[in-house]
């Protein structure tokens, strides 16, 4: 496995995380390379990787233009690589740039709205409000934890007032004792960490853990399809075309 990271705390946390677990589930990385960015031009880094072809290339750099650059320039000519990207092909402005390029490219999130009865209704409501380019997976994450906020303020019997150290309290016992469905899927919240456990690495149970997506990119005019984990998958994942 080949990692491409900018030297920026949310892509190098990710990266390291990817280089300290690796070993663990059988992979070797092959490549750790750091980038300046922003970047439009890819060639010495592609260069490398094609020199000794990776199995995975996991980009933890986020900018949908950079990462839309990077997939025109690796499809000149592909290694045989499934190539995972954070982030940025969430974006209409990847597969814009990136076009024919785009299908194949895999991504994830630990929190978004899920491709279901509830998350689809979330998401045309909000296109419909906010344009369809809108990022409505930015918009699931407040909207349910407005919601949650609110279902644990009600049962503590309100808000309070401004300072309220002791109604506030309340609150939060309650919102770390919720099991609460909605568009991202469950939230239910580790008391140890006040984080929400994460389905299926903490918890095999889908409602009992917030599902970790993953997801694919199969037409470059519609964004990612949500190939893991079942029982929330909506499509199969398909070999990238670059891979013969």
């Amino acid at each position: 496995m080949a990692v491409i990271l900018s030297a920026g705390v949310y892509s190098a946390n990710i990266a390291n995380a990817i280089q300290e677990q690796a070993a663990s589930y059988g992979w070797e990385i092959s490549l750790f390379e750091t980038v300046s960015v922003p970047i439009s031009e890819w060639g010495p880094t592609l260069a490398k990787l094609r020199a000794d072809p990776p199995s995975v290339i996991a980009v933890t750099h986020f900018l949908p233009a950079d990462l839309g650059q990077f997939m025109v320039q690796f499809s000149t000519d592909p290694t045989p690589s499934l190539v995972y990207m954070q982030y940025g092909p969430s974006i209409p402005a990847f597969r814009e740039i990136a076009g024919d390029a785009s299908v194949g490219v895999l991504y994830a999130t630990v929190v978004g709205a899920l491709q279901d009865e509830i998350g689809t209704a979330f998401e045309t409501r909000y296109k419909a409000k906010f344009g369809e380019n809108a990022g409505h997976n930015s918009g699931a994450q407040p909207y349910d934890g407005c919601y949650l906020w609110a279902t644990a303020a009600a049962l503590a019997g309100g808000t309070g007032e401004p300072d309220n150290a002791d109604q506030n309290r309340k609150v939060a016992d309650r919102m770390r004792n919720l099991i609460w469905r909605g568009v991202t899927g469950t939230t239910r919240m580790n008391p140890a960490e006040n984080t929400a456990y994460t389905y299926p690495t903490q918890t095999n149970d889908p409602s009992l853990g917030m599902p970790h997506q993953f997801l694919q990119i199969q037409d470059k005019t519609k964004g990612g399809l949500l190939v893991a984990p079942p029982p929330y998958n909506t499509a199969s994942f398909v070999m990238p075309p670059w891979i013969k």
